[in-house]
């Protein structure tokens, strides 16, 4: 969860102890949510990936818009990019595949 912090904090440029702990918590608290709902519901359905990675990809949405405060369109749309694609259950996923 850290790695998709610390990209939002590298593209703006500024460093909150107390933001950035709130922003992690959230997004860790999410990401447990989202993998057990894949673990549950999804199983090892490829076609389902989709659907954690949007949910995550939203959550990195709101985090750089709410919590970190990022002015930029453009900034918050890079950060939620990033998080759907490092933040998503990928362990559970291929965890979950046959063999």
């Amino acid at each position: 969860m850290l790695a998709c912090l610390q990209l939002t904090v590298r593209l703006i440029r500024v460093f909150s102890v107390r933001t950035t702990l709130i922003a992690a918590l959230i997004q860790t608290a999410i990401f447990l949510a989202t993998a057990v709902m894949e673990v549950l519901w999804f199983g090892s359905r490829v076609n389902w990936f989709l659907i954690p990675a949007l949910i995550m990809g939203v959550t990195g949405f709101a985090l750089a818009r709410w919590v970190v405060a990022m002015r930029r369109t453009r900034g918050q749309v890079v950060a939620a990019i990033g998080t759907a694609l490092l933040a998503c259950p990928w362990p559970v996923f291929l965890l979950s595949l046959p063999r």
